[in-house]
């Protein structure tokens, strides 16, 4: 009987220094402000140069598991763009226009191995907030005044844009799928990302 025990024990002791060799990612973490790929809906490519988004990453590790867990990813976004035309009518002057957003989408994660994280996001759960009052309009450089028919298509810019991003921030999310090369010290995760690295800061709860 003694002689099972201790071999139970030597299993355990295996697991734990198993689970032991990833690293500790529970809670939030912050990443370094990005431009905005479009998802080329509209026929463009590259990064959108007048965005910022800003994603925090939230591991929650499952209670019997470490290696495993719920994660959630939340960007704030930031879009400038510019009006030269409103319909077929063009206008005196450029106006642009500023739209913030945040997005949110949940999903499971684990570790392939010791330091790479799989990702697995429900797109169903992908959740794009727009405040139309957040949709603003700079004055016309040329009166200081704002076109009366750009405000009264308000609320038109809000759902392109709410569409626009929406698409945009899917394609962002899917870049998250594996998450390599994990190392974390002094609350600075590093890691490589679509072979691109990236360091995140650990969030105070």
């Amino acid at each position: 009987m003694a002689i099972r025990y201790t071999f139970l024990s030597i299993i355990a002791a295996t697991i734990l220094t198993a689970c032991s060799g990833t690293p500790d990612v529970e809670g939030s973490w912050v990443g370094a402000p990005s431009q905005l790929t479009p998802s080329g809906t509209a026929g463009v490519t590259g990064p959108v140069a007048n965005s910022q988004v800003v994603t925090r990453i939230t591991f929650n590790p499952s209670v019997d598991d470490s290696s495993r867990g719920t994660v959630t990813l939340n960007s704030d976004i930031n879009i400038m763009d510019e009006i030269r035309q409103v319909g077929e009518i063009p206008l005196d002057a450029p106006y642009e226009i500023s739209v913030s957003a945040i997005a949110t989408i949940n999903g499971s994660y684990h570790f392939e191995d010791e330091d790479d994280i799989v990702i697995a996001l429900d797109n169903n759960s992908l959740n794009v907030q727009l405040d139309p009052d957040a949709v603003k309009f700079t004055a016309n450089a040329l009166t200081g005044e704002q076109s009366p028919e750009i405000s009264s298509l308000k609320n038109g810019f809000y759902w392109d844009f709410s569409s626009s991003i929406t698409s945009d921030m899917r394609l962002e999310y899917a870049r998250y799928q594996k998450i390599s090369d994990v190392k974390v010290r002094d609350g600075i995760m590093s890691c490589e990302i679509n072979d691109q690295d990236l360091s995140f800061r650990k969030l105070e709860r």
